[in-house]
């Protein structure tokens, strides 16, 4: 706490010790070997940096502390999230896997944007056993409780009352001077007192010694395991350096016995069935709409328009990430992507929905194609505009502030949203593009094939041969054309 008093835009700092240091989220971490800081920072608008760099300070400040492990990080978006770099390690030999784990550690601490290193083995720690002879202190009128209280009471201590100081409640804890209780001879001589009253010493019915413990074992499918795990300095590096990680630790000579096995958890496993989440849910999408476009169209060839329409906005999205410098993020860029498709079937079908409604009152394939784009280009770009006008707050953090008139942006809250947001509204402006020309172009083909092979919606009868009859349907297309035209209010027709 002292190092970090003149950390720069910390405005509180509170520390907690023992059993009721509070974590981040305002709950309580056991542990009398367990202690927190908390910094709370100003407001963003007051502060002279990022807090990212704030971060970074703090971790150079927290180094060297003998005797104890420093971990410094940010409070996470999700209560339950897995640090971003996971290495799982399994087997049967409990020991093997700490060895293993120490120097998968010693391999993979100097890669860059990786902090926090740290693996849940733990050592065997100092304890003293106490072995109670049942037989013994049965005969001598005592019980394994007698004897385990009575420890309690001399180390730890007992609760034996309370009193009260005006509106606060104080507990009074007996327990030995710290003289009777810092040796194991002390503890040999402690006497227990039986249900009769009498005063047994200790050593008649235990025995006494120093040993050592795991204090835990974690197990995952049936099998024990031992996991690495470190934080990233910031989001977008987590996928590089933990391909890094696992690229070390592979190439370590020797490195795992028969049996043993390493593999990727955490944030890596949450990302993979994300993935298969998000894309069952994107076919599922596609091939509803699909189903819905078949049924409104009669057709086959416009819905594959639509759909490849959806499928080449996906350029958009990937530009818009290379651009904004940001990690393809699983969940929200996948969710974004998504609803991106969903606004792009949407301007493809108030567009060629519009084309068929002309191509079924008879203009020529030409006319239709360039009446169609005229009268839907309004509410086309109307719809990508406003689509993107209202992500923009979302994606920048832009904020307003009524009360003193000032606009602040970059809120670091948004930058969850953020990939979402760069997601649909690059890929849309790209699929609008697409919408107004790569559309009609494709429906303009559609419809040349359509009267070459004599299909549906054809302007006029190709096998006819006779000069006459060609002249007076051309004269006709016409005619419908200039109707269609002054009905609609559009531009005046051509030829």
């Amino acid at each position: 706490e002292a190092r970090l008093v003149d950390v720069a835009d910390v405005e509180v700092a509170a520390a907690g010790v023992g059993e009721g240091s509070r974590d981040q989220f305002g709950g309580t971490e056991g542990g009398a070997n367990l202690g927190r800081l908390n910094l709370d920072l100003v407001e963003r608008d007051e502060r002279t940096r990022s807090s990212f760099q704030t971060l970074a300070e703090v971790r150079k400040l927290a180094r060297g502390v003998p005797g104890v492990v420093v971990e410094v990080d940010k409070p996470a978006d999700d209560p339950g999230a897995e640090d971003p770099v996971v290495i799982e390690i399994s087997g049967d030999d409990f020991e093997t896997l700490g060895r293993i784990a120490a120097r998968i550690r010693a391999e993979i601490e100097d890669i860059p944007g990786l902090v926090g290193l740290d693996d849940d083995f733990d050592a065997q720690r100092p304890e003293i056993i106490v072995s109670v002879d049942r037989v013994e202190a049965a005969r001598l009128g005592l019980t394994t409780a007698d004897i385990a209280r009575t420890l309690r009471t001399a180390v730890n201590g007992t609760e034996a009352s309370t009193y009260r100081t005006a509106d606060d409640d104080h507990d009074i804890v007996v327990r030995l001077a710290a003289p009777a209780r810092d040796s194991l001879e002390a503890l040999r001589r402690l006497t227990v007192v039986s249900e009769d009253g009498e005063q047994v010493p200790l050593e008649a019915v235990a025995q006494i010694e120093r040993g050592a413990a795991l204090v835990s074992i974690r197990h995952k499918d049936r099998t024990r395991v031992v996991t690495v795990s470190a934080k990233v300095t910031e989001a977008r590096l987590a996928a590089p350096v933990r391909e890094e990680a696992m690229r070390r630790a592979n190439a370590i000579d020797d490195l795992l016995p028969r049996g043993y096995t390493l593999s990727l958890g955490g944030q890596s496993e949450d990302e993979a069935e994300s993935t298969a989440f998000l894309s069952r849910a994107f076919v599922i999408a596609i091939v509803l709409v699909l189903g819905l476009m078949v049924g409104k169209f009669d057709s086959l060839a416009i819905p594959a328009i639509i759909i490849t329409s959806v499928s080449m906005s996906m350029v958009g999205v990937l530009l818009g990430l290379l651009i904004t410098d940001m990690p393809f993020g699983i969940v929200m860029t996948g969710v974004g992507i998504i609803s991106l498709a969903g606004i792009v079937v949407n301007n493809a079908i108030v567009l060629l929905d519009y084309a068929e409604q002309l191509r079924e009152r008879g203009l020529p394939r030409r006319e239709v194609v360039m009446l169609t784009g005229a009268r839907r280009f309004r509410p086309v770009m109307l719809t990508a505009i406003t689509t993107i006008l209202g992500l923009i707050p979302l994606t920048t953090g832009l904020e307003v502030d009524f009360r003193t008139l000032s606009v602040n942006v970059g809120s670091e809250t948004s930058q969850y949203w953020r990939s979402m947001g760069v997601a649909v509204i690059f890929g849309l402006a790209f699929a609008t593009f697409l919408t107004l020309i790569l559309v009609p172009v494709l429906y303009d083909l559609l419809l040349a094939i359509r009267e070459r092979f004599g299909g549906r919606g054809s302007a006029s009868s190709s096998s006819d041969s006779d000069a006459d009859e060609d002249e007076a349907s051309a004269r006709t297309d016409t005619a419908v054309a200039a109707r269609v035209i002054e009905e609609d209010g559009a531009l005046p027709a051509s030829g």
